[in-house]
């Protein structure tokens, strides 16, 4: 048998045990004669599984509609005509306002990626205190890479991320334009210009900044391709 959250009264579920919680939301809705559905609910459920990282619209997708195993491709172009997963999302934020939980349970975009939680409970702010000060290049993925920028209050489009982690790669070695743009756009056509957008917002994103004890600096070589140099910023102690 699962260990109950506690609710404080008029309160938010602690998010010891995921099932608890989730069930706790539950009774706090219908006590508010409102009701998640059962994709509103697997939607959460995801989000705090997943928290305090990214869903991407391929893993909501998947694991909502298509089943793990699906096309992400074929299921993504139908949810979009229908706007299913946008739907869910409107229907959830607005559950969670009526319910008096939304300035606890936070439904945020990251563009062009999908959706993250914001949980503004003691262990919620100390999981995101914790991803706030992860170094960039230790992030794994582009989809939290994005995340960890936009909680330093920088936002990057899905391709500069996506450009930024193919970068981190490398290993700090130059990397051919040709073998980046694969990386990113996951083809063989000639998408340089945007390559060199993505450059350039990068290098407005970082340039000069220290973030999380480094600073990142893109080399460009001589039309061939790039590098990243990361530097480890010493912390100097005043007395």
């Amino acid at each position: 048998m699962l260990e109950k959250a506690v609710l404080p009264y008029g309160g938010v579920p602690q998010t010891e045990n995921l099932e608890a919680t989730i069930q706790e939301i539950i009774e706090n809705l219908e006590q508010k004669g409102l009701r998640l559905q059962p994709k509103e609910r697997g939607l959460f459920t995801l989000l705090l599984r997943s928290y305090p990282e990214v869903c991407t619209m391929e893993q909501i997708v998947r694991e909502l509609w298509e089943g793990k195993d699906a096309s992400y491709e074929a299921g993504y172009k139908n949810l979009r005509e229908s706007n299913r997963v946008y739907t869910s999302i409107l229907r959830h934020k607005h559950k969670l306002e009526e319910a008096g939980l939304s300035q606890t349970y936070r439904l945020i975009n990251i563009s062009g990626f999908g959706y993250a939680l914001e949980i503004d409970t003691p262990e919620g702010k100390a999981r995101i205190a914790r991803l706030k000060e992860t170094p960039l290049h230790e992030a794994g993925d582009a989809a939290l890479l994005a995340r960890i920028l936009l909680l330093n209050d920088i936002k990057v489009p899905r391709y500069t991320a996506i450009t930024l982690m193919a970068l981190f790669r490398s290993g700090g070695h130059a990397v051919e334009k040709e073998q980046i743009c694969q990386e990113v756009w996951g083809d063989s056509i000639n998408r340089t210009g945007l390559l060199t957008q993505c450059i350039a917002n990068l290098r407005k994103a970082l340039g000069g900044k220290q973030i999380n004890g480094f600073q990142y600096e893109i080399e460009t070589h001589g039309g061939v391709g790039y590098s990243l140099n990361i530097n480890h910023v010493a912390v100097v102690n005043v007395t």
